[in-house]
């Protein structure tokens, strides 16, 4: 890929000081009639730039913001969720500056007669980046029992505070809930790790899109009596808001073609099963015959 203007942006942020400063460095590089994609994130006034460009460009939404947005919307920002992550963050930060708490951590591990290969540190989270906080959460469930008796020493049990939130100023602690909380979590947001890595690196295509989120929503999609006990909630509320986000896919014509034509995903998904899930028969036909 090929960075052709890079600079600072001084103006207002509206779609159509955006779409007019876009259009113009196109313009100026003689390359306004040979774009016809942009991607961008799904803010509003990325949204209403489109409007002032050429009828020929259209607008692809960054899915990996798509993701962070309803993943964030449905299950890390909500008040009870929330609440747990600053505490969890609180303590990872917490041990990342001090040695005698990392120090801790480790020497409960060895306690429990962890061998020195299974032996792990704590992770901090991006707050910009979903997927940091996802394997923070995972980390931190899996040190559970030596982090429970860290917090149980006189030496911690009173020193962790919180920084943020409404229980800012307190004492970090964890009730029973609170880690079954943040195992219905790490389970539910496991499925879109592979997804979003695959989405994040330099040589990703749209043709990715419909294959790559199609499947942890077919996995969120399949309950299971047994194994979702606890997790059905955030699995439908979490499966609802990727799809209406995400429904502008099913209309989308270089979406089509571009998986259609992918030869990565011809075994994963014929083209009945495109024409007869996603994407209108009269659509796919006359893409094919460009």
């Amino acid at each position: 890929s090929l960075c052709l203007s890079c600079g600072p942006y001084d103006g207002h942020h509206s779609g159509e000081n955006l779409g007019n400063w876009l259009e113009e460095k196109l313009e100026k590089w003689k390359v306004l009639d040979k774009v016809t994609v942009t991607v961008s994130d799904t803010a509003s006034n990325m949204i209403k730039m489109m409007e002032f460009l050429p009828s020929h460009i259209v607008h692809n939404g960054c899915l990996n913001h798509v993701l962070q947005l309803s993943i964030n919307g449905e299950i890390l920002e909500k008040p009870e969720v929330k609440n747990i992550i600053f505490s969890v963050t609180a303590f990872t930060k917490y041990a990342a500056i001090s040695t005698l708490l990392s120090t801790a951590v480790r020497s409960k591990q060895e306690e429990l007669g962890w061998s020195d290969t299974d032996l792990k540190a704590l992770v901090q989270d991006v707050k910009t980046r979903w997927n940091s906080t996802f394997d923070m959460l995972e980390r931190f469930v899996a040190l559970q029992e030596a982090i429970k008796k860290v917090l149980e020493d006189d030496e911690w049990k009173d020193k962790i505070l919180v920084k943020s939130g409404n229980n800012a100023g307190r004492v970090v602690k964890f009730s029973n809930n609170d880690w079954k909380v943040m195992e219905r979590i790490v389970k539910v947001l496991g499925h879109f790790k592979q997804p979003t890595l695959k989405l994040s690196v330099a040589s990703a295509c749209i043709s990715q899109a419909f294959p790559t989120v199609t499947s942890p929503l077919h996995t969120l999609k399949s309950a299971n009596n047994t194994t979702d006990l606890g997790v059905r909630d955030l699995k439908r509320r979490l499966t609802e808001n990727m799809i209406d986000r995400l429904d502008y896919i099913e209309e989308s014509d270089i979406h089509a073609l571009a998986t259609i034509l992918d030869p990565r995903y011809v075994k994963f998904l014929s083209l009945n099963l495109l024409l007869s899930s996603h994407f209108k028969f009269f659509q796919v036909q006359e893409l094919l015959q460009l």
